[in-house]
C-alpha cells in the first residue's frame, strides 16, 4: 500500500517555503486559494511506500502497528521538512527568536506597570494598594489563562500558532482602555483581560521551542527563552521609569505605551514568520490534505484519533484536575514548582522593594531608580554566558556518550540554592542611608544568576522527567509561579516599610534556605522517585 507523502527537499527555495507557508500569512494565502506559492510536496506528488513513515512521537514503527494502521499519516524518517525537528537551522533560530520577542512583550506588561504606579496614584487618587493591584491582576490573568489555553493548543485542530496571533490581537486591543480610560475600575479590569491573554505565549512558548529542537540540542535555546523572561522582568522598569519621568503630557501612561507598540511589533513578526510548530498539528493538516485529495477519509493521525476517544469528561479532568493532582502528588513537581514560585515572586517583589530602598532612602529618581535593574540582568547574562560554555563542555558530551539522565538537568540549581539567599540578605542588611547604594545594588545583582540556575535547571529538567505530560507539568508551574508573584504585590511594600529592608528580605532569605536542600535531594533520589510515578519516564529518551 502506498501513501502520500512530503518528499525530499533540499533547495532553498523548499526551506523557505517551509518558514513561510506554515506561517499565518502562509495559511491566509492558501485558505483564499493562493496554493501555487506555498504548495506542499504532498501534493505535487503521488506517494512512497508506507514503510517510509514514522510516528511523530517514535523512531521506529513494527509491522503489526503498519498492519493496523495502513492509513496513519506520519512523518518521514530523516528528511522531511514537515517535521519541526527537521527544519533548517536558520528556520529554528528564528523560530525562536519570535517566541522570545512575543515572551517580552507580553513579560513586559507586568513589569512595565510598576512604572506608571506612582502616576496612576496621584492623577487618579488611589492608593498604593489599588494600584499595585494591577501588577497582581495581570499576573492572575496569565495564571489562569495559561492552565485554560494549554489543553486548548494540544488539539492537533487548534495548535500552537493559531491561538498565539489572535491572542496578541486581542491583547493588543485591550491595551487601548488601559492607555485611554480614566476609570480605576476599566483600567483594572482590561489589566485581568490582557494578563489571560498574554498568558498562551507565556506558558506555551517553551513547549514551542522544545518542538524544532532535538532534546540534546535544546538546553541553549531553552536558556535563550528563560533570559527573554528575565529580559522584560528586568529592563522594562529601566525603560518604564525613564519614560514615566521624561514623557511629556500624561508621562505616567508612557510606560504602558511602550508595551503597546513592542507587542505590535511582535504581532506583524509572528504573522509573517512564525509557522506552526505542534506535530499533531502539522499532522492533522496533512491527513486533512490527504483526505481532501483522495476522498478517502480513512487516512488519519494518532492525535485525531486520541481526540476522538477522549471524552468530555476526560477533557474536563485534563483541563481542571490533572494540572492540580501532578503538582502535588508527585514530589518531583511540587518541590521544584514551589521553589521556582519563590523566584518569580521576588523578581516581582523586588519592582516594589527597589523602589522604596532607591527612592525613599537614597533618593533616587525614578530614571535612576530603574537603572538599578541593570544589575540583576547583568548578573543574569554572565551566568547565561558561563552556562552555554558548561553546556557544550559537559553536557553535551553526554548526550553523544548516551549517558545523559534527566537528574543533571538540575545541576545549575545548586549554584541558586545559594545565590538566593545571599543575595537577599546582602541587599536588605546593605539597603541603610549610611551605607554606598553600590552595596544593595550588588546584593540585588544576585537575583540574576539565581534566576538564570533555578530557571535553566528545573523548565529543562521537568519536561524530560514526565515528557508524557510535560505540558499539563509546565502549565501547572505557570499557574504557581504566576498565581504567587501576583499575590506578593499586595504586601510588599508594607511588609518592607513596616519593618525595614533588613528584616524583610530576611524572611525570604530564610524561606530560600528552607528550599537549600531541594536540588540536592531530587538530584540524588530523582530516578528513585520517577521509577515510582506513573506520569514520569523510567529512562532519557
Amino acid at each position: 500500500m502506498h501513501m502520500m507523502t512530503l518528499g525530499r527537499q533540499s533547495s532553498t527555495g523548499r526551506q523557505v517555503q517551509t518558514l513561510f507557508r506554515e506561517t499565518y500569512i502562509g495559511w491566509t494565502l492558501r485558505s483564499l486559494g493562493v496554493t501555487h506559492i506555498f504548495s506542499y510536496s504532498d501534493e505535487e506528488c503521488q506517494g512512497i511506500p508506507e514503510k517510509d513513515y514514522i510516528p511523530a512521537d517514535s523512531d521506529q514503527d513494527s509491522d503489526s502497528t503498519k498492519a493496523e494502521n495502513p492509513f496513519l499519516v506520519r512523518f518521514v524518517p530523516e528528511y522531511d521538512l514537515g517535521n519541526p525537528r527537521h527544519w533548517p537551522l536558520g528556520v529554528k533560530i528564528i523560530v525562536t527568536a519570535i517566541i522570545n520577542l512575543v515572551t517580552v512583550a507580553c513579560y513586559m506588561g507586568a513589569s512595565l506597570w510598576s512604572a506608571s504606579t506612582e502616576g496612576f496614584k496621584e492623577a487618579l487618587g488611589i492608593s498604593t494598594t489599588v494600584a499595585n493591584s494591577g501588577t497582581s491582576l495581570y499576573l492572575f490573568g496569565l495564571a489562569i489563562g495559561g492552565m485554560l489555553f494549554s489543553p486548548i493548543c494540544e488539539l492537533p485542530q487548534v495548535g500552537k500558532t493559531h491561538v498565539y496571533i489572535p491572542a496578541l490581537t486581542a491583547y493588543l486591543l485591550c491595551l487601548l482602555p488601559i492607555l485611554l480610560s480614566d476609570s480605576i475600575v476599566v483600567i483594572l479590569v482590561f489589566r485581568f483581560i490582557t494578563g489571560f491573554l498574554a498568558s498562551p505565549t507565556v506558558s506555551l512558548g517553551g513547549a514551542s521551542v522544545a518542538d524544532v529542537w532535538e532534546a540534546r540540542n535544546l538546553g541553549p535555546p531553552m536558556i535563550i527563552y528563560d533570559g527573554a523572561t528575565a529580559f522584560a522582568t528586568f529592563i522594562g522598569p529601566v525603560m518604564g521609569n525613564w519614560a514615566a519621568q521624561l514623557a511629556p503630557g500624561e508621562s505616567y501612561r508612557w510606560p504602558m505605551w511602550i508595551n503597546f507598540w513592542f507587542s505590535a511589533i511582535a504581532l506583524i513578526a509572528c504573522f509573517f514568520f512564525l509557522p506552526e510548530t505542534s506535530p499533531s498539528t502539522i499532522l492533522h493538516w496533512r491527513a486533512s490534505r490527504i483526505r481532501m485529495k483522495t476522498g478517502d477519509d480513512r487516512y488519519h493521525t494518532k492525535g485525531e484519533v486520541g481526540v476522538a476517544k477522549r471524552t468530555t469528561g476526560a477533557w474536563m479532568e485534563r483541563l481542571f484536575v490533572k494540572p492540580i493532582t501532578l503538582n502535588f502528588k508527585e514530589p518531583i513537581v511540587l518541590v521544584l514548582n514551589s521553589y521556582l514560585a519563590l523566584v518569580y515572586a521576588l523578581l516581582f517583589a523586588a519592582l516594589e522593594s527597589f523602589r522604596i530602598v532607591y527612592v525613599d532612602i537614597y533618593g533616587f529618581t525614578p530614571g535612576q531608580e530603574g537603572l538599578t535593574f541593570i544589575a540583576p540582568f547583568v548578573g543574569f547574562v554572565l551566568s547565561q554566558a558561563i552556562y552555554f560554555a558548561w553546556y557544550q563542555k559537559y553536557q553535551e558530551p553526554e548526550f553523544e556518550q548516551g549517558t545523559m539522565k534527566p537528574e543533571r538537568r538540575l545541576l545549575p540549581a545548586f549554584c541558586a540554592a545559594f545565590t538566593i539567599p545571599i543575595g537577599l540578605f546582602w541587599f536588605g542588611w546593605s539597603a541603610q542611608a549610611k551605607v554606598h547604594p553600590a552595596m544593595p545594588i550588588i546584593g540585588g545583582a544576585f537575583l540574576g544568576p539565581s534566576t538564570l540556575c533555578l530557571f535553566a535547571a528545573t523548565l529543562n529538567y521537568l519536561p524530560d522527567a514526565y515528557p508524557e505530560v510535560a505540558s499539563t507539568v509546565l502549565a501547572g508551574s505557570n499557574f504557581t509561579r504566576c498565581a504567587l508573584a501576583g499575590i506578593f504585590p499586595f504586601f510588599i511594600t508594607p511588609l518592607y516599610k513596616a519593618i525595614g529592608p533588613g528584616w524583610a528580605s530576611s524572611i525570604w532569605a530564610l524561606v530560600g534556605v528552607i528550599f537549600m536542600p531541594a536540588p540536592f535531594v531530587i538530584y540524588r533520589s530523582g530516578a528513585w522517585l520517577r521509577a515510582k510515578s506513573p506520569n514520569a519516564t523510567k529512562d532519557f529518551v
